[in-house]
C-alpha cells in the first residue's frame, strides 16, 4: 500500500553538499531545486540575485514547504563563495558537459568528502569563469541523441549518485 507523506520511512540525514545555482531563471526550477535539495539532505543552496526568490508565489507552491527546511542564501558574486568553500576543504564540481568532464558514475567519493556543486542556467550552463575554479566537471552519461537535461533532473541524478557514495 502506498504511504502518505507523513508516513515516510526514510531517516533524516544531512550531507556536506552545497549547491550553487548560476542564474536559474524559472520559478518552477527553483521550487523543485528546494524539493530535491531537501529530499537528499543538501546542506545549503546558493541562489543568484536575479533568480526567482523563495517568496515568489510559484516557487513557494512548487517547493511544497521545503524552503523552510533548506538553508539558502542569495548571492551577487559567486567567486567568493566558491573560494571560501574550497578553503574549507570542499571539492568543487561543475555539473556540466565539457571537453574534460567525466561521467558522474566514474567519480569516486569518500564518506568524508565535502562537495560544492555548481549547476548552470537552463540555456547557458555553467559559465567559463566558474568552470575555471572547479576541481572537476562531471556529466551524466546519456544514451539518446539529446545532449542535455533539465537542471532539476540533472541535479536529482547527481545527488542520488553523490549521496549513495557518501553514505558508504
Amino acid at each position: 500500500m502506498q504511504l502518505q507523506h507523513h508516513q515516510h520511512i526514510f531517516p533524516k540525514k544531512e550531507f556536506p553538499i552545497v549547491i550553487l545555482c548560476e542564474a536559474i531563471r524559472t520559478p518552477e526550477n527553483i521550487g523543485m531545486l528546494f524539493r530535491v535539495a531537501e529530499a537528499f539532505g543538501v546542506q545549503k543552496l546558493f541562489l543568484h540575485q536575479h533568480s526567482p526568490k523563495a517568496e515568489d508565489k510559484l516557487v513557494k507552491r512548487i517547493s511544497r514547504h521545503t524552503i523552510e527546511k533548506v538553508d539558502h542564501q542569495i548571492y551577487e558574486e559567486p567567486i567568493q563563495h566558491v573560494q571560501e568553500y574550497k578553503r574549507q576543504g570542499y571539492k568543487v564540481l561543475a555539473l556540466e558537459i565539457t571537453s574534460t568532464s567525466k561521467p558522474i558514475s566514474e567519480i569516486k567519493l569518500q564518506p568524508s568528502d565535502k562537495l560544492f556543486v555548481i549547476v548552470g542556467a537552463e540555456r547557458t550552463g555553467v559559465g567559463n569563469n566558474l568552470l575555471g575554479l572547479c576541481d572537476q566537471s562531471v556529466h551524466i552519461q546519456m544514451y539518446g541523441s539529446n545532449s542535455s537535461m533539465n537542471v532539476v533532473n540533472s541535479v536529482s541524478v547527481a545527488l542520488y549518485e553523490f549521496t549513495k557514495q557518501l553514505s558508504v
